[in-house]
């Protein structure tokens, strides 16, 4: 298939935020003018705390560096979304279902207001994992929303959507794997990360926590780990093996290596330059040379591939 729509990508993570331009053309994804800029921890503590507006320099990279893309698609790190579980009633539905997940909020968070946040859930069946229905629901606040398309109403962009980097991280190796192959990940960021089970199309097990040193994230990890493996009717996972995908947003202070001893699973690495099976990934001539492994780069090329996915392959 020979598609020639550029795509611009942004990832936001707790240390910096990465622009990419993604090209899909015969079976190849390419990207090229990869720019970066740091955030400090004022910035991200002013964003992840008051979520008024994305920070300026943001805003500036993506003014400046499209490179003649009509598309914008963000992903944002787990630490900027808030997060809840509920039991799932089916006879709520439309407004009254969104009452009740706004209710919640309310509960969850008083501080804040319910009407004040753009909300995604996910049904889970009652047969998966849980002997009851669940809703996994997903909060990002409005005026992050609006700020995103504030940008784009000044640089002539389109904003596809707004990403959870570490759901689309799971997309790009779900999809990888062609089907809907159920993906155990972890994705770390400074101080933040969180546990996922997805495939490319559903969301079964999601848990998200802050850090203060290496020793309280392997405890929490392992913790999160022997919830998730210890479902008597777990399916489409090789329980004995564990295995789990290590998702690095290029912020974390995690010794990789050390978290491979400590952690209870068989930690996986995925380099989307070489483990996929839905064509080629590749950079450009001019590209700068970082994360040559992949590190980092899995958000932004998932919310890219998602993108094309949903417009062009159906």
């Amino acid at each position: 298939m020979i598609l020639g729509e550029n795509h611009l990508s942004v990832d936001i993570n707790g240390d910096f935020a990465r622009l990419t331009n993604l090209r899909f053309e015969d079976s190849v994804l390419s990207f090229d003018s990869l720019t970066e800029v740091a955030l400090n921890s004022v910035e991200i503590d002013e964003f992840e705390k008051e979520q008024k507006v994305v920070p300026s320099k943001i805003a500036e990279m993506i003014l400046s560096g499209n490179n003649g893309s009509p598309f914008l698609s963000v992903s944002i790190s787990p630490r900027f979304f808030y997060f809840f579980e509920t039991p799932y009633e089916s006879k709520l539905l439309g407004n009254e279902l969104d009452l009740s997940i706004r209710w919640e909020i309310s509960k969850l968070y008083p501080e804040s207001d319910p009407a004040k946040f753009d909300v995604v859930y996910f049904r889970v069946p009652k047969s998966f994992l849980f002997d009851y229905e669940r809703l996994l629901v997903i909060c990002l606040k409005t005026e992050i929303t609006n700020s995103l398309k504030e940008i784009c109403t000044q640089s002539g962009l389109r904003l596809n959507y707004i990403i959870n980097s570490h759901f689309a991280s799971n997309y790009l190796i779900s999809r990888s794997y062609g089907g809907n192959k159920l993906i155990p990940s972890i994705y770390i960021d400074r101080n933040y990360f969180s546990v996922l089970l997805s495939s490319r199309d559903l969301v079964y097990f999601f848990r998200q926590s802050r850090y203060n040193s290496q020793e309280e994230m392997f405890s929490l990890l392992n913790f999160m780990l022997d919830e998730l493996y210890g479902f008597n009717n777990f399916q489409g996972i090789d329980k004995e093996s564990r295995k789990l995908y290590a998702i690095t947003s290029g912020a974390e202070k995690i010794d990789l290596q050390i978290l491979r001893a400590s952690v209870k699973a068989r930690l996986l690495m995925f380099n989307p330059f070489r483990d996929h099976s839905f064509g080629k990934i590749r950079k450009v001539e001019n590209n700068s040379g970082h994360h040559s492994d992949g590190g980092g780069l899995l958000a932004p090329l998932g919310t890219g591939l998602r993108f094309y996915d949903e417009n062009y392959f159906g």
